[in-house]
């Protein structure tokens, strides 16, 4: 895969969908079986980077195309948090260094993680735009020097942080998918429509749009309604419990994930992956679907 261009590569032309991995911080979680921090997965990058070196492995083997680094919270916001500001360029490092060691010898491009300066699902903003800025912007240097293939900021539900980050990996000509949370209502969590927020995207030039960390059927009760982009993609939920759960585990099996996927396929996705609560099960059983 790495000797054809990533524009190319999503640009929808392909016999399949790119196959991404699955949950990464959900399965991690599950190891430590603690209750939630901030640092969340990646503070197993101190404690139990074996484990992380592993869970690539085990993607890689159930066939998916892409994987992704271990840094949903290792951003400038989160670390300071934390107490260990220090170590940002550490842990940045060291996540994408234990993917490209996973990946080796395989076809396999890297993903780096880029999450929202703050919570997940947090409605209210309390950084200012500069904070904001320079999280992203610090983040998003700090995994492309450390060798990703291209970033994936995931879970983008504010207006002003899509703004920000389309505007920004754009100008620098950083390759980049913005994959974006919606709720039950078909709007993110600053409150515009999905509508509006691709529009905004159309002026600028991401190697796709993505849709991720929301159930199944608040993904179907939207998505068909939508005027999508040639290159789109999705990896849902596949977990039991609230979103903010620091533990998620499976409730949606391979088999039911995967007859959802193939319901989907005359949309024409150009990635499909699985998020929190699936595993590199679910994985196989796509790249099952796509053999076929």
């Amino acid at each position: 895969m790495n000797s054809v261009s990533l524009t190319d590569l999503f640009s929808g032309s392909g016999k399949r969908p790119i196959l991404f991995d699955g949950a990464v911080g959900s399965l991690l979680m599950q190891l430590e079986n603690a209750e939630s921090h901030i640092l969340w997965s990646s503070s197993l990058l101190f404690t139990q980077p074996n484990e992380v070196y592993q869970l690539h492995k085990d993607y890689i083997s159930a066939g998916a195309d892409v994987i992704t680094t271990n840094t949903f919270r290792t951003n400038p916001v989160a670390v300071a948090r934390s107490g260990v500001a220090h170590q940002f360029s550490h842990l940045v490092g060291q996540a994408v260094e234990l993917a490209r060691e996973a990946a080796k010898s395989n076809s396999v491009l890297i993903a780096g993680s880029n999450p929202p300066a703050e919570e997940s699902y947090q409605r209210a903003r309390t950084l200012n735009f500069s904070r904001l800025q320079s999280n992203h912007i610090a983040h998003i240097d700090a995994l492309m020097e450390a060798g990703v293939d291209f970033v994936i900021n995931e879970t983008i539900s504010h207006l002003d942080e899509i703004r920000l980050i389309n505007s920004y990996c754009s100008s620098k000509n950083i390759p980049y998918i913005v994959s974006l949370f919606f709720t039950d209502e078909g709007r993110i969590l600053s409150g515009e429509s999905i509508e509006d927020v691709l529009e905004e995207i159309a002026d600028y030039n991401p190697l796709a749009v993505g849709f991720n960390c929301m159930k199944p059927s608040i993904f179907r009760k939207h998505v068909a309604e939508l005027d999508l982009p040639k290159n789109w993609g999705f990896y849902l939920n596949c977990g039991l419990g609230d979103y903010t759960d620091a533990v998620i585990r499976e409730s949606i099996s391979p088999l039911v994930y995967r007859s959802f996927i193939e319901s989907f396929m005359e949309l024409n996705p150009v990635f499909i992956g699985g998020c929190c609560g699936s595993t590199p099960d679910h994985i196989r059983e796509i790249r099952k679907l796509f053999d076929a």
